[in-house]
């Protein structure tokens, strides 16, 4: 996200810019892996969230140079552009909901997890067949492993909120196939909110736990949107 009131409040979000087409066929994703944890560092941060955003964040700017991206962020996407951006979001989404949802209660699943059906919904809007290759899930070992990858999640739900400010009105994106960019609505930012408060409530004992996943799901995101575009 490139706007500094989003940049304040979203994780390194997934919308706006991400990697190169370019560079796809030949493009090994860098490894990311989470450092040691240091208790006096994250004690600096003051929060959960602030540490997460430190240490993801080569990811994140990995992410932000893919040009199918940067392409949604301007509003410049072709029809078979946005059509590609959903298909790469519904199979993360598909993998990632499952076993998220051994992790967290039923509430917070009914209102956090459904993000694949509203892809679906907008690429047979599209009309698009979607696409259900698998991608493999980072195994999830707690509760806080949980709420790290939803906090990529999340923090991208967020973000595409100035993405769709930023479409024309005429984009499909904008309107009939929309579902997934509207994300909570006028909830949006309250909805961030709340999970930004579960997420600082979290003993420090178990942020490591919380990175870990973070950084896993942010590599994941890597690895689907590094496969090649489709002009």
């Amino acid at each position: 996200m490139t706007t500094a009131a989003v940049a304040q409040l979203a994780p390194h979000s997934l919308s706006p810019h991400h990697l190169s087409p370019q560079h796809l066929s030949q493009h090994h994703p860098p490894q990311h892996h989470p450092t040691q944890h240091h208790p006096d560092r994250a004690r600096a941060a003051g929060s959960l969230r602030a540490e997460l955003r430190l240490r993801t964040a080569a990811a994140h700017e990995a992410l932000e140079r893919t040009p199918l991206m940067e392409q949604l962020a301007r509003g410049a996407a072709s029809m078979t552009v946005y059509r590609d951006y959903l298909q790469r979001q519904l199979r993360l989404h598909a993998a990632f909901e499952p076993p998220l949802r051994a992790w967290l209660d039923a509430d917070c699943s009914a209102l956090r997890l459904g993000k694949s059906e509203w892809l679906r919904s907008d690429l047979q809007a599209a009309g698009e067949t979607a696409d259900v290759r698998p991608v493999p899930a980072p195994a999830l070992r707690s509760q806080a492993a949980a709420l790290g990858m939803l906090y990529v999640l999340e923090g991208s739900t967020l973000g595409l909120q100035v993405v769709r400010r930023h479409l024309a009105p005429a984009h499909p994106a904008a309107g009939v196939a929309g579902r997934f960019l509207t994300g909570y609505g006028p909830q949006t930012g309250q909805h961030w909110r709340d999970f930004v408060a579960l997420l600082d409530a979290l003993p420090l004992a178990q942020w490591q736990d919380a990175i870990d996943a973070a950084c896993a799901t942010f590599v994941a995101f890597e690895r689907v949107f590094s496969e090649p575009c489709h002009e």
